[in-house]
């Protein structure tokens, strides 16, 4: 009996998983052999930059505008980092902010120069007048020149006031540019999330042509893989903001359903087309972007440049 234990016990715990398979009891089984397994340790290389409560209490309200995140990745760069992604998704445009430093601040001056120097030439002109340096022959030609000169000063003054406001989705998408390797979000859209009998989605709003050719995967071979998810479309960030970064991933995440999340989609479908997931696809570019095979067992990475050393890695 002895000699057989190594073959009887997996055997009995492969029977009791089966048994209650897709039922609470499986989780909680998979749960127990989860804890078994020893902890990950962390890489010192990559950081969670969190909003907490002394972050809000120094910046200000969340949500934070975009140009404060602009402001952050810029620091980030700065600092170092040599990659960032975003868990926000940024689906619609931000209003215009009005910029309460600047038009306490700067903008006060340019009023007071631009409306001094237009002082200074009526001033100078009626004092010729007065001096009787200026005559009525050569008053029309002083006229057509002040006018001329008030508005160089209007249009200058109008530069002046445009700043204001501020883009704040243009000066994010800059920002986005300047950092280099940035990262944002895509929502797949599966048939469970649609509510009614008919499963569609309108992705008329979106370029699906530039989407296929910029962020879907394309080193990638498929052999015989049925189980990848196949979804409906996706709700990409923005395209200014989208089109400035280096790549987007999807976030879906779904919970089982006691409310824990056990497992994560490394790739989904739209349109016969291969997604990758958010932090899946900034790590396929650190490994200099491997061709990727795909089949109902694993997902293999192929040739991995990893720390000087080339090999393959395989995802079950």
């Amino acid at each position: 009996m002895k000699k057989y234990l190594h073959l009887i016990v997996p055997s009995a715990a492969v029977l009791l998983c089966s048994l209650f398979l897709l039922t609470s009891l499986d989780r909680k089984v998979f749960d127990i052999f989860l804890r078994a397994l020893p902890s990950l340790k962390e890489s010192d290389s990559v950081l969670v930059v969190k909003i907490d409560d002394v972050s809000i209490e120094r910046v200000g309200l969340f949500p934070w505008t975009r140009d404060i995140m602009a402001d952050a990745i810029v620091f980030l760069r700065e600092m170092g980092a040599e990659s960032v992604t975003f868990d926000l998704s940024y689906l619609d445009k931000s209003p215009v902010k009005v910029d309460p430093r600047y038009v306490q601040e700067e903008l006060p001056g340019y009023l007071d120069y631009g409306f001094g120097q237009i002082n200074d030439t009526v001033t100078q002109v009626m004092d010729a007048v007065a001096s009787r340096q200026i005559g009525p022959k050569e008053a029309p030609e002083y006229r057509d020149q002040i006018i001329a000169f008030n508005a160089t000063v209007r249009d200058s003054l109008g530069t002046s006031i445009a700043y204001v406001t501020r883009d704040v989705d243009s000066y994010f998408a800059k920002a986005l540019k300047f950092f280099g390797k940035s990262y944002l979000t895509l929502t797949m859209i599966t048939p469970d999330t649609v509510i009614g009998e008919v499963k569609t989605f309108d992705m008329k709003p979106y370029d699906v042509e530039w989407l296929e050719s910029r962020v879907a995967l394309s080193n990638i071979e498929i052999r015989g893989d049925t189980k990848t998810p196949d979804t409906l479309g996706m709700t990409p960030a923005i395209p200014v903001l989208l089109r400035s970064a280096s790549n987007a991933g999807f976030v879906n995440a779904d919970p089982d359903p006691d409310g824990y999340r056990r497992r994560v989609h490394l790739l989904m479908k739209y349109n016969g087309r291969y997604y990758g997931q958010h932090i899946f696809v900034p790590l396929l570019e650190k490994f200099g972007n491997p061709k990727i095979i795909v089949t109902n067992s694993s997902i293999t990475l192929k040739d991995v440049d990893n720390n000087g050393g080339r090999h393959d890695i395989r995802i079950p």
